[in-house]
């Protein structure tokens, strides 16, 4: 998944596109950016195919999908069989939050709650968001001028490590990511 492309990175950091000097690092900086921003808010930006299982009861008939926002549900399995076109088209979404009602019409309801459930679902958004691209830009451009520690602070804790970008990045661009994270954060 990447939120921007190199192209677009180059042009909104003025960097020529015959130079490849940085070209592998670019990448790699897209990558890394792309791959933070969804996990910091939860969601896809890019269309992504998805299953998620859900085991035993559930409940009311609501299931909460892990990631959103989701484009559509193409398929519902019930205890391994799928649902009708008609059962499938009775099962309402919040594409924002990919919250899940699913509704026994058309079911048998003995146990219908009491399932395994497996939903195949599309998330991500149709076009990757402008501000969300404009953070990109600005967070590779950043790391791209100050390629020192400035940008980036390495942590370790036993035998897990991470990195994350600091506040200060190039005149605040850390405050910018932030805001466009919590901008973007999943509800559910």
């Amino acid at each position: 998944m990447a939120l921007v492309s190199k192209a677009e990175v180059k042009t909104h950091n003025e960097i020529p596109s015959s130079d490849t000097s940085k070209d592998a690092l670019i990448n790699s900086l897209i990558t890394g950016v792309s791959r933070f921003f969804a996990s910091k808010t939860g969601r896809d930006f890019e269309s992504e195919s998805r299953t998620q299982r859900k085991y035993g009861h559930v409940g009311d008939g609501i299931i909460r999908l892990k990631y959103s926002p989701v484009i559509s549900i193409d398929e519902v399995r019930r205890n391994d069989i799928a649902f009708t076109a008609t059962q499938l088209a009775n099962v309402r979404f919040n594409p924002d939050t990919g919250t899940l009602w699913l509704d026994k019409h058309g079911v048998a309801n003995t146990g219908f709650y009491d399932a395994d459930y497996e939903i195949d679902y599309t998330t991500g958004f149709d076009v990757v968001p402008d501000d969300v691209k404009m953070m990109a830009n600005e967070l590779i451009g950043a790391i791209l001028l100050s390629p020192g520690a400035s940008s980036l602070k390495s942590v370790r804790l036993g035998d897990y490590s991470f990195q994350r970008f600091i506040d200060d990045v190039s005149g605040g661009v850390g405050a910018l990511v932030q805001s466009t994270i919590d901008s973007y954060k999943a509800i559910n």
